[in-house]
């Protein structure tokens, strides 16, 4: 019997690039239940940091998931912590995340940047068969879930306006959603 997720790791590599360097599921002295890939994409100035390992975990969700967080070349450091926060957060509690989810933080998760919440979502910067995972049979079996970085300021916005309208202003001001050094949109 072949695994359900044959394939997933050419799938990942198609849309996000090789992967340049990985945290092993034990970077951190214990087992935390997953790994970390850093991928580079080959066309675009885009990082990505991709867990590999939370789908065999027990987490009650729709479906398996793993989860990414992309940035800007440089900020790679930056990306894999948000993902390992978030990753470690999920397989400690069993509790997984669907689109439309989030987290806010009462300060910004990294010194220097403005970025203080997350909302789970589809990538912004790759095609839309990125985010389900199909097997053999063409069955979505997983779900590839993208970590946004929000300010406070868009957080809030978000919050009253709805999530549609921060993603019209974010194309309005041209926002670049991978610099998690960038400046708050609102």
């Amino acid at each position: 019997m072949t695994s359900p997720y044959e394939g997933l790791l050419d799938h990942v590599h198609r849309h996000l690039g090789p992967v340049s360097h990985a945290q092993q599921p034990d970077a951190l002295g214990y087992n935390r239940g997953f790994a970390i890939g850093l991928h580079r994409h080959p066309e675009h100035e885009m990082v990505s940091a991709a867990t590999t390992g939370v789908r065999f975990q027990e987490v009650a969700a729709e479906l398996p998931a793993e989860f990414v967080c992309s940035a800007r070349p440089g900020q790679e450091t930056e990306a894999a912590f948000l993902l390992s926060t978030v990753a470690d957060k999920v397989v400690q509690s069993g509790n997984g995340h669907n689109i439309g989810d989030g987290y806010r933080n009462e300060k910004p998760w990294i010194p220097g940047t403005q970025i203080s919440s997350l909302v789970f979502g589809t990538h912004p910067y790759v095609a839309d068969e990125f985010h389900a995972f199909r097997n053999t049979e063409g069955k979505v079996v997983l779900r590839l879930i993208t970590l946004i970085p929000l300010t406070d300021p868009e957080f809030l916005f978000a919050l009253d306006k709805g999530y549609p309208d921060m993603v019209e202003t974010w194309k309005d001001m041209g926002t670049d959603l991978l610099d998690l050094y960038r400046p708050s949109a609102v």
